[in-house]
């Protein structure tokens, strides 16, 4: 988990008691001052419940694109993968 390893870094131990993939129940949580959590800008943005501090520095995630072997794909589909891995490909991100 990079948010553990960014602690272990600084020396921090979270006492984390809930965790959830699911936003909008962390969003809810934290907009009910039940705890606090990490959550991306456009999460924060959309709720005037919730006041967001920026990271600094930012941590950096890396994400891929992924689908079910043997998909066949729409001409659209292929025309996104493409773009997307040529984008990538030509900006990489450090």
């Amino acid at each position: 988990n990079i948010f553990l390893k960014e602690c272990d870094k600084h020396h921090i131990s979270p006492n984390i008691i809930f965790n959830s993939d699911k936003v909008e129940t962390v969003k809810n949580m934290v907009s009910g001052g039940i705890g606090a959590s990490l959550l991306m800008d456009k999460y924060i943005s959309s709720n005037k419940n919730i006041k967001g501090i920026p990271l600094i520095p930012a941590i950096h995630i890396k994400i891929g694109l992924a689908w079910r072997k043997r998909t066949r794909f729409s001409d659209s589909s292929k025309k996104l993968i493409q773009f997307t891995t040529d984008y990538f490909i030509n900006n990489p991100v450090h």
